[in-house]
This record gives structure tokens, sequence and C-alpha cells, in this order.
């Protein structure tokens, strides 16, 4: 499957930066080590001398891979809580405590965010950063192998006429909301626009 492919790949590479301390995927049922040599176990990652947590998704919408949509990769980074220490000499049962505090570091709010991208993998393959002061659009240059600043300080429009919702969870949904979706379709909500309604299951292409 590609996206347990593009999970190994973005473990490897971020392996290799030095710099995490707890990595979760949404590809792992728990946060684990980078590349455990033995693939059979999943031992959770926790070094003290780490910075940063990444939170991650490694190909977002590959279920419609076979339809050529639009794929993509969605990053998060968090600081590591630089109290969280593990005593290596500790019996196994307060270790384990330990880890799981530590681990409590992959489920902050996206308020505690340090950077966060999505790459999106399409007709052309763009980056899409923030570091937390303006968000920013790069795009790869396949003749020099580098993305290139193509899109300055992106921002959401005030106004808009498109709508994106997976409508099959509507009934499911509250009934402030439904009465929201119901008068962006006909037109008859406090701007009078009438929506339009896109939607293809995949976050980066969707955005």
């Amino acid at each position: 499957k590609l996206d347990v492919i593009a999970n190994d790949i973005l473990k490897r590479a971020l392996r290799f930066t030095g710099r995490l301390g707890v990595l979760a995927s949404e590809e792992e049922d728990t946060p684990v080590d980078l590349m455990p040599r033995d693939p059979s176990t999943k031992k959770v990652l926790i070094d003290e001398g780490e910075k940063y947590v990444a939170v991650f998704d490694p190909l977002d919408g590959s279920s419609n891979v076979d339809a050529g949509i639009p794929t993509g990769t969605i990053i998060g980074i968090y600081e590591h809580d630089e109290t969280c220490k593990i005593d290596p000499d500790a019996l196994e049962e307060d270790r384990t405590k330990q880890e799981n505090l530590c681990l409590a570091n992959t489920l902050q709010p996206g308020t505690n965010l340090v950077a966060a991208a999505y790459c999106l993998y399409s007709s052309s393959t763009f980056l899409v950063l923030t570091l937390g002061a303006g968000t920013y659009g790069f795009t790869l240059d396949e003749t020099i192998g580098e993305f290139v600043l193509s899109h300055p300080n992106i921002k959401i429009p005030e106004c808009s006429s498109i709508m994106s919702f997976n409508e099959a969870n509507t009934p499911s949904w509250d009934r402030p909301l439904q009465d929201t979706f119901a008068k962006w379709r006909t037109g008859t909500g406090k701007s009078g626009k009438k929506f339009s309604s896109r939607y293809i299951g995949s976050m980066v292409g969707d955005v």
C-alpha cells in the first residue's frame, strides 16, 4: 500500500533529523519508534535529548488513489515537554507511567503547534507551510529539484460561495449546523448566497 510506504519514508526522514522526542503517525495505533530493527515490535520513542514532537498523516486520501484523485501529506510539529524525564534505572512499571505522561505530548491542542504543513500531490507538487507567522505555498520545480515560493502570505477569503462537507454525515450533525448547511444550499442564509458543494474526501485536495 502507498500509505504504508509513505509512512516508512517519513519515519526514516524524521529519524535522521535527530530532533524528535516523540512521533505519532495516522498509520500507527500508538506513538512508536521511528524505524524499529524488529518490524514485529513497536517500541515507544522517548529520548530526553530531543526537542520536538511530530504528528502526521503520511498519505491523506490514499483510498482515492485508484480514482486519480489528489493525495497529500499532513504534518504538525509541537514542542517537546522538557520536563518529561525518563529514568533508565526505574522499574518497568514506573517507567511505563513516565512514558505515558511523555506520550501525552502527541495529544496537544492545535494552538500549541510551532509549525504545520501539508504537501499536495497532483498535477504539480505543492508544499504549504506555516511557522506561526503567515502561511506560504511552494511549488516543486522539477528542473532544479527545489520548492519555489509561489503563493506568498496565503489567507482564507473573507467571503466565499463554496462549501466542502461530507454530506453523508448530515444526519449526525448538530441541529444548528444542519440548519446552516441547508441555508447555504438554498441561498437563504445571512449572506444570501447559494453555495456550491465541492468535496472529494481528501483534506489536502479539498483545501
